[in-house]
């Protein structure tokens, strides 16, 4: 329905005297009906690049690893703590790409949404088509409830490297806040597919799927690792939760 076509609609309900609540009405309908265009343009596009990943694409896997200090601090709550360990990585190992995610994460993870966004941007600033950094900056904006902007985002750094599992991780979010759900799940297997070990990436994905795979997963994931730390604790007590 065009402007012309709501205008003459409200006037028929509202009357004729009623001119500032029909602008009222009419600049609130347009606005919508521009939200939900964009929002459809949008989970197109997630669509689209999903659909199309790994038609060319040969993508190397992430094996496990022993987590850092800073990681074990994010991974089990302590928030704070790895903010601290990762701001003195940095200060030894400057503009390391993982060191600064892992800094935006814990800021995140502490609601300094406004510092994160600033860490972020500040090394884009130095390494403008770094795939992870763009990544995190996309996770900070789709904190920020600024999805167009996280989406297009996550388009320039899928076109830069179509085998960053964040990547997806990024897009299955942006998917789900648009309803697509299919997609979300495809996004999340690909992004799993990439990096099976990383915890986020199991978490959201193991959602996704029957509860006996679920059950299998969390064990393979526990087998992976000889780390007697508190997110392994915290994954056994989730395994012996779906069980």
């Amino acid at each position: 329905m065009d402007a012309s076509a709501l205008e003459l609609s409200a006037r028929r309900v509202l009357g004729y005297n009623s001119r500032r609540i029909l602008h009222l009405l009419l600049h609130f309908v347009m606005i919508r009906q521009a939200a939900c265009t964009r929002g459809l343009l949008i989970a197109a596009s997630m669509m689209l690049y999903c659909a199309a990943a790994h038609a060319d694409t040969h993508c190397h896997v992430v094996g496990p690893h022993d987590p850092t200090p800073a990681e074990k601090a994010l991974l089990g709550g302590q928030t704070a703590e790895a903010e601290t360990l990762y701001r003195d990585a940095l200060s030894k190992s400057p503009h390391d790409p993982a060191l600064v995610v892992g800094l935006v994460h814990s800021l995140l993870r502490q609601q300094k949404v406004a510092e994160a966004e600033s860490a972020a941007n500040a090394e884009l600033a130095t390494a403008p088509n770094s795939v992870p950094l763009l990544t995190v900056l996309g996770e900070v904006q789709y904190r920020e409830g600024k999805i167009a902007e996280a989406a297009g985002t996550a388009d320039k750094a899928f076109v830069a490297d179509r085998c960053d599992a964040r990547v997806y991780l990024l897009r299955s979010r942006i998917l789900r806040i648009n309803s697509m759900y299919a997609a979300e799940s495809k996004a999340l297997a690909l992004a799993h597919q990439l990096s099976p070990y990383d915890p986020e990436i199991s978490g959201a994905w193991s959602r996704t799927i029957p509860l006996a795979q679920r059950i299998e997963e969390q064990k393979k994931f526990l087998a992976a690792s000889d780390a007697k730390d508190e997110a392994h604790e915290r994954a056994e007590k989730y395994l012996a939760f779906l069980e």
